[in-house]
């Protein structure tokens, strides 16, 4: 998997490789993607993003920086609504999510 933050652009974009595994379901991947950028020396956490008090479905996540303090940088998904993140990583090996520093 190969991720490449942009917060400039404000994006994220995930690329599948060849020989990776396949994602079940979107929290996996969030997952996945948070373990990339972690390694790469952030320091993120996948939570549910109702519980810090954005009003979003409560099933959706996203990646923050662990110490809630300004700036911040978030990741998360801009089309939740109308996509599956980890099916477009599946089928189109690529999938781009929203990166904002707030």
């Amino acid at each position: 998997m190969k991720v490449e933050l942009n917060v400039e652009k404000g994006s994220c974009v995930v690329t599948r490789e060849a020989g990776d595994l396949r994602a079940k379901t979107e929290s996996t991947l969030l997952h996945w993607v948070k373990k990339v950028l972690n390694q790469a020396g952030q320091d993120l956490i996948k939570k549910p993003m109702w519980k810090d008090g954005h009003l979003t479905d409560d099933t959706q996540h996203y990646l923050r920086a662990r110490r809630w303090k300004s700036p911040t940088l978030m990741i998360f998904d801009e089309d939740y609504q109308v996509r599956l993140a980890h099916q477009d990583y599946n089928r189109k090996g690529t999938v781009t999510y929203r990166a904002v520093i707030q």
